[in-house]
């Protein structure tokens, strides 16, 4: 038989009400208070719930809520927090206020495959989604008008359990939505809001859903809906799951699907932000719709839609960007093909890429980087990595000047800040500082902490920590070791130099560097007088083979005698646990193979809490590290081959761990603890803290990049596109006469030796054929060169128009101060003066001095 169903849930008591509103928006995972508050009602099912206040006020008995609303001590934290929402919801004087009054107006529209919001929404699978769903939440602290769109996954990512063998498991859990904090959105009518694209020849209808992030909102879209049948049915059922078909239409249902929905919610963005390339199909709803709406052509359109268009790319390897066969492009696209009236070779060239195989494919990487006029890196090596890898696609310039910039990457600090350490700053941390976490001076106040205080604080959250891990641990062993009873012991010392590694295990990861002389760490960890326990924790990707291999081995290795509750893996690593790691280890380790590492965030998130890190010199600890706020391993050399630079830094490690880390850490005081050790964990928080802060990173986003898109949306959507179609007439006629350009009789009026600091005058004869001088700009290039002749370090500087020459040319001079010493090169060039934009590099064209 078939039963209708309909949910009953609990009646909350009107004086509660605001539970359900506070528990609906995701600011709570922000609020220490605000969490305890939903801890009160009911701390068993609180935890059995997996810190889901929605699940919670679903399933509480009503007994526990009538005895909390008759409870006066719960009534007064109840109100309390209520006031601190209240007072943030309603905040006026943020920081996009008192900054950018004007443009309070001004939506960012913030696309992204994945968010990490909370362990209890698993729509994330790591790194790129928790630092999404921090980009978020710090807009939203600071008052900027933001929108999400991502999309909203059946099974989510995969639970992981490790077997008795070491075998990763992939379990998937359907997600109920009811259970989450999403809801439904509806239109004026209280209609559920639902849009349809095509997808080939197929009509694929999407549901949307909504989760509140302080003032904003995030937009969900779900495909596991009536309206669809078979695969497309299934195409949200799992982040980052099945075959090329599945992903591109994911990816397009994210792109195109989430244009067409904030098109339908009367939503018109200012800036639009890709986040990763899995959403850059969106550029294709944009034209198309610019090209309809403004009656402009395709090639107009683009240049509209790039104007307030960025891109951000996390990968530092070409294998990581999402790639695709132009003849399932071509299945897909052929819509938006006939729609632009360009041939099919025009548009697989937005995103062709050629690998080192020689196959062409169709980058998603490729198609963002052509159609945003700004794109960055996620640290400042990975800008450096980034140009490299993707200089092709800007063929003349030189590699340091490919316009890709880079924004380093940070944390959502009131999201990972433990309570306690939050309370060494005072009282109403979060509401004192919602708005400068990342003023230095805020940070400083720590010196004024007594070292007692400090070293209790984190004293208390590692014990959290080994009370979480032993809990796990105990219930793994149950499971696989349920007759050997001495497994099911788990001895875990809260006053042992404990070591945290936790993430993605992919092999440039380097999980098992630690391992490389087993004797050696054997001696590490069983030193009797002063020991060692490290903890790991991470998940492999499904299809990630050798990801997964390490961790079989380093699981067969906890399991070793000399090893067991000295190393311990934790399974189904999460946003909890890594909650308790990042909070309660005493060094956080990192090792990956440089320059691999995008950026990383794990160790910005443990600084924040005293947590000293012990890291390779890669992503954001280049920028970090000054020699006493933690520890490097290794240097920024390069080696022959990586078994020679795992052999080496290996160790670099065993070496530092034992000479410096080990014997600071036992330094101990008549309190316990390392004098030393405390005061490192001061400097720790106070240098890296504000400077890897997402208020940090999100202003930055906002005064590099947002604030332009701006201005040129305002600028260029202008009167039907008006200026649009002049700035398509004037590319147009610099591409079809830019070969004409020439340069020569590049020379300096002096001699060839001169001394450090001197100006000498550079003059070069120029000539534009078609172009005016006002189309151009004219550079001397000049700097220092290795033994190869090429240019090191260099700098550029304006060269004025002198005189006429004979043959249309024009001869070009400047005066250039030698701050360079050593052999120089120099040489004049040509780059467009694009007075539509502030980038003269984006159309990729150099012409340079033969």
């Amino acid at each position: 038989m078939n039963f209708e169903k309909i949910i009953v849930v609990p009646k909350i008591p009107d004086k509660l009400k605001m539970l359900k509103v506070i528990g609906y928006n995701i600011w709570w995972t922000s609020n220490s208070r605000a969490m305890d508050m939903f801890r009160q009602i009911d701390e068993q099912l609180w935890e059995g719930t997996n810190f889901n206040p929605i699940k919670l006020l679903n399933n509480v008995s009503e007994d526990k809520l009538k005895d909390i609303s008759e409870n006066e001590n719960f009534i007064n934290l109840y109100n309390d927090v209520v006031r601190e929402y209240e007072s943030y919801i309603e905040k006026k004087d943020t920081w996009q206020e008192k900054n950018y009054k004007k443009n309070k107006t001004d939506v960012i529209a913030y696309f992204c495959a994945e968010y990490g919001l909370h362990e209890s929404i698993p729509i994330y699978s790591g790194g790129l989604g928790v630092l999404a769903g921090d980009h978020l939440k710090s807009a939203s602290d600071l008052g900027i008008p933001i929108v999400g769109v991502g999309l909203l996954y059946q099974n989510g990512y995969f639970l992981q359990s490790i077997s008795k063998e070491g075998e990763q498991k992939n379990i998937y859990v359907t997600n109920d939505f009811t259970d989450l904090p999403v809801k439904p959105v509806h239109d004026h009518n209280e209609e559920e809001i639902k849009i349809t694209i095509d997808i080939g020849d197929t009509e694929v209808w999407a549901k949307a859903w909504e989760i509140e992030i302080g003032l904003n909102k995030l937009y969900l879209l779900d495909t596991n809906i009536s309206e669809n049948y078979g695969e497309n049915k299934d195409i949200t059922d799992s982040l980052y799951g099945g075959d090329y078909n599945q992903r591109i239409k994911q990816e397009m249902l994210l792109g195109i699907g989430g244009v067409k929905l904030l098109e339908k919610l009367d939503i018109t963005p200012s800036v639009w932000h890709i986040n990763e390339g899995h959403s850059a199909f969106l550029v294709f709803e944009r034209i198309a719709q610019s090209m309809k709406n403004a009656d402009i052509d395709f090639y107009e359109a683009l240049e509209l839609v790039r104007s307030n268009e960025i891109f951000t790319t996390h990968t530092p390897v070409p294998a990581g960007n999402d790639m695709f066969p132009f003849s399932l492009i071509e299945k897909y696209f052929k819509n938006y093909i006939n729609i632009f009236k360009i041939t099919k070779s025009s548009f697989f060239e937005l995103g062709e890429y050629t690998t080192n195989y020689g196959d062409r494919l169709f980058s998603m990487t490729v198609l963002a980087l052509k159609t945003s006029i700004y794109s960055n890196a996620v640290s400042q090596l990975h800008g450096v990595v980034s140009r490299e890898l993707w200089k092709g696609v800007w063929h003349d310039v030189p590699t340091e000047e490919v316009p890709i910039d880079y924004i380093t990457n940070g944390i959502h600090s009131f999201t990972w800040l433990a309570s306690n350490i939050k309370n060494l700053f005072g009282q109403n941390f979060e509401a004192l500082y919602r708005q400068n976490i990342d003023n230095k001076d805020v940070w400083n106040k720590i010196y004024d902490v007594p070292n007692d205080a400090i070293w209790q604080a984190h004293f208390e959250n590692k014990r959290k920590l080994m009370e979480l891990a032993k809990k796990r641990i105990g219930m793994q062993r149950e499971r696989e070791y349920a007759s050997d009873n001495f497994c099911n012991v788990v001895n875990l010392n809260e006053n042992v130099l404990t070591i945290g590694f936790a993430r993605r295990f992919a092999t440039y990861k380097r999980a098992n560097l630690i391992f490389k002389d087993i004797e050696r760490l054997k001696r590490i960890v069983n030193n009797f007088e002063k020991p060692v326990q490290i903890i790991f924790a991470g998940k492999a990707h499904p299809a990630d083979a050798p990801g997964q291999e390490i961790i079989k081995n380093i699981y067969e290795l906890t399991m070793q005698p000399e090893f067991i509750n000295k190393i311990i893996f934790i399974e189904n690593y999460d946003m909890n646990i890594a909650r308790h790691m990042l909070q309660g280890v005493d060094v956080w380790l990192n090792t990956p193979r440089r320059p691999y590492e995008a950026s990383g965030t794990s160790g910005q998130k443990a600084a924040a809490n005293g947590i000293l890190n012990f890291s390779v010199l890669d992503g954001w600890w280049c920028e970090g590290y000054n020699k006493d706020n933690g520890w490097a391993i290794g240097d920024y050399r390069k080696f022959e081959s990586t078994e020679e630079q795992d052999f080496e830094e290996s160790k670099i490690l065993y070496n530092i761990l034992e000479n410096e880390i080990i014997p600071m850490y036992y330094e101990k005081n008549d309190r316990g603890y390392s004098d030393r050790w405390v005061s490192m964990m001061e400097r720790s928080m106070v240098t890296l803290a504000p400077n890897f802060s997402m208020h940090r990173q999100v202003k930055e986003y906002y005064e590099k990049f947002y604030i332009n898109c701006i201005k040129n949306k305002n600028t260029l959507y202008e009167d039907n596109a008006q200026v649009i179609k002049e700035m398509c007439e004037w590319k147009e006629k610099v591409y079809a006469n830019w070969n004409k350009i020439d340069i020569k009789t590049v020379q300096a009026a002096s001699h060839n030796k001169a001394e450090y600091g001197e100006e000498i005058k550079l003059s070069a004869n120029v000539r534009l054929e078609n172009l005016s001088e006002e189309d151009v700009i004219v550079q001397a290039y000049i700097g220092i060169m290795d033994d190869n002749d090429n240019i090191i370090e260099y700098k550029t500087v304006p060269m004025y128009k002198q005189e006429d020459m004979n043959g249309n040319y024009y001869q070009y001079e400047t005066s250039v101060k030698l701050d360079f010493i050593g052999k120089l090169g120099y040489t004049a060039r040509v780059i467009p003066n694009n007075s539509y934009t502030d980038n003269n590099i984006e159309m990729g064209l150099i012409k340079w001095a033969e």
